[in-house]
């Protein structure tokens, strides 16, 4: 977006703002839309991008709009989804504004924030496409309405406070708002380097997890070998000092049982908020045991909260399967499906600064 303004080039956001019933994707799901007809993004399965593109430029969108989309009636755009479902959509015209250049320093700095966005108004004073952004301690931008502003930072903290992921919808007074929540993208942090981790690096980048290979061996970890893992190349001996906290996934694969007990003890001493190691039942009573040989005695390990063998049930054979199978439990601790939460929720931990 911010290249887009270098070159004096338009561009557009829309995002979802309303669902009702069954959709693709739910409030929050953004499309970027740019001058040249490109997009980055998706809030549908592919039908709606282009009629969202269409919408831009047929009718030269200078002032923020509101769509409404009844996917449960082809015959309106004869899109064929066949969803069953209505979606509201804002498209916005971004503008190199303060307002918005405080929303992109908040989503750079992956710092937890809502974007309060007005895409229906039936007070004069208040525009459609007004927004404000609130972190925890600050805010900036109005919609001109005081008692609406307040009314806004209250909600939003709040919702801030609870650790909740999920962006929802507010309507007050005549006014509907999308209170639209980026949390920082989950950490997960990959013990071992072989062969095997490449696919789930692969995948958790895909879904959209930073990540983290930690491995003793140059030769393994590398940036040819995992281009968007962030690598730490130490010694087990200097796990102590990585610095893992309860925001941090963990998945242990190194296939050795000193290193696998070493990662181990880090992950459950800094309370991270999963912990997930390779290998059948009988092996990891062996971990265990090591574990506890170089353990001081005051020492407490809550070995119930471990998730082993790693992954959900699938039947899964060879590096790929593993990695699925892997990712699928990663994917449920991170939108709070998983059982397997340690001390507190998933959703606590990812609100949880390091």
């Amino acid at each position: 977006m911010t290249s887009a303004w270098q070159r004096e080039e338009r561009v557009f956001l829309a995002t979802i703002v309303s669902v009702e019933g069954s959709a693709y994707r739910h409030q929050g799901a953004k499309l970027l839309v740019f001058e040249d007809g490109s997009y980055q993004g998706m809030i549908s399965g592919g039908c709606l991008e282009p009629e969202i593109g269409e919408t831009v430029f047929q009718f030269d969108v200078g002032e923020p709009i509101y769509r409404h989309f009844d996917l449960q009636n082809d015959s309106v755009f004869g899109l064929g989804m066949g969803c069953g479902g209505m979606v509201g959509v804002l498209i916005e015209p971004a503008l190199d504004s303060p307002v918005w250049r405080s929303w992109l320093k908040t989503l750079k700095k992956e710092s937890p924030t809502v974007r309060a966005l007005v895409y229906q108004s039936d007070i004069a004073d208040v525009a459609v496409g007004v927004f404000l952004v609130i972190e925890e301690n600050c805010h900036s931008g109005s919609t001109g309405d005081e008692g609406l502003d307040r009314e806004i930072l209250a909600r939003s903290r709040a919702l801030l406070e609870s650790g909740g992921g999920e962006s929802r919808e507010l309507d007050f007074k005549g006014v509907r708002l999308l209170l639209d929540v980026s949390l920082p993208p989950p950490h997960l942090v990959i013990f071992g380097a072989g062969d095997d981790a490449i696919p789930v690096a692969r995948l958790a980048h895909m879904t959209g997890f930073g990540v983290t290979v930690v491995d003793a061996r140059t030769g393994l970890a590398t940036s040819e070998r995992f281009p968007e893992s962030r690598l730490i190349v130490v010694p087990p001996e200097q796990y102590s000092d990585i610095g893992l906290c309860p925001r941090d996934l963990i998945v242990i694969m190194h296939h050795h049982l000193a290193k696998d007990a070493l990662a181990l003890g880090q992950a459950l001493q800094n309370r991270c908020g999963y912990v997930g190691l390779l290998g059948p039942p009988h092996r990891f009573e062996k971990v265990k045991e090591l574990l506890g040989q170089n353990s001081n005695p005051s020492s407490s390990f809550e070995f119930s909260q471990i998730d082993t063998p790693i992954g959900v049930d699938i039947g899964a054979r060879g590096p790929e399967e593993i990695a699925l199978s892997i990712m699928a439990k990663l994917v449920s601790v991170r939108r709070g499906r998983n059982r397997l939460e340690v001390h507190r929720s998933a959703r606590e931990q990812f609100n949880t600064n390091c």
